[in-house]
């Protein structure tokens, strides 16, 4: 009598387990990755554009004209372009600026057309731009009942003769192409010191540097040493009074 031995038939039982559980697994690696992209983890949240993020449409808007560029002396247009930008922005505006070339007819009606829209709050004009912005300035149209403030830079009138020259007397020495950097330095100069006088560690620094001894006398006193707050440090304001000559409008704050 003829006994099979039963370790090949439990062999060949054992290799078709596992074949299908390898077959499993394939089949199982092979679907989850598409079925996880078509149904993500629930909380998850989609990433936000950037366009869609804040941005600087939120801030008042400054009109901003170029000069006359056929006579930038070699100077490029993005140079001037990004000084008269970072010139308003340092002031809290968004500029809005007219397209550059070397007709102040054709900048006027774009401007005075920008202006109509009734959201520009103030106009700054470098050389060509700034005859521009008086010329607006003597005779408003639609919409410039928003605009609070106008500035020349570079476009000064000579009262005796009636000429025109493109000094600036607020940059005294400073090049006529050289006063769209001189202004964006002198805008972010102020906003530093107006951003560094608001925090209370720089205004308790400089009230110590002002008065010394001021704190022992506190000690002994609880009444105040000082009556009022000390001004020296605060920026230096000034009121154009005759801004056809002078050639600047508005106040003017300088470190």
């Amino acid at each position: 009598m003829h006994v099979e031995a039963p370790f090949p038939r439990l062999a060949g039982a054992m290799l078709k387990s596992t074949g299908a559980i390898v077959l499993t697994l394939l089949v199982c690696a092979a679907f989850t990755p598409a079925s996880a992209r078509q149904a993500p983890a629930a909380g998850a949240q989609p990433s936000i554009p950037h366009s869609n993020q804040a941005h600087a449409g939120d801030r008042p808007r400054m009109l901003v004209m170029h000069g006359n560029v056929s006579l930038y002396q070699g100077r490029s247009v993005a140079r001037v372009d990004a000084d008269l930008r970072a010139a308003a922005e340092a002031q809290g505006y968004e500029p809005v600026v007219a397209p550059a070339g070397s007709s102040s007819r054709e900048q006027e009606q774009w401007a005075r057309a920008r202006i109509a829209k009734g959201d520009i709050k103030a106009v700054m004009g470098f050389s060509m731009g700034g005859y521009t912005t008086e010329r607006l300035k003597a005779a408003p149209g639609r919409g410039a009942e928003s605009i609070q403030s106008y500035e020349r830079l570079g476009a000064e009138f000579d009262r005796r003769t009636g000429a025109v020259r493109g000094d600036d007397p607020r940059f005294p020495g400073v090049g006529h192409m050289d006063l769209p950097a001189e202004r964006a330095r002198r805008a972010r100069q102020q906003a530093a010191a107006h951003v560094g006088l608001s925090t209370p560690a720089a205004r308790a620094a400089r009230a110590s540097s002002l008065w010394p001894g001021t704190a022992i006398r506190r000690t002994a006193s609880l009444r105040s040493p000082v009556s009022q707050p000390p001004t020296s440090f605060l920026p230096r304001c000034y009121q154009d009074v005759d801004a056809r000559s002078r050639g600047h409008d508005g106040v003017l704050c300088l470190p």
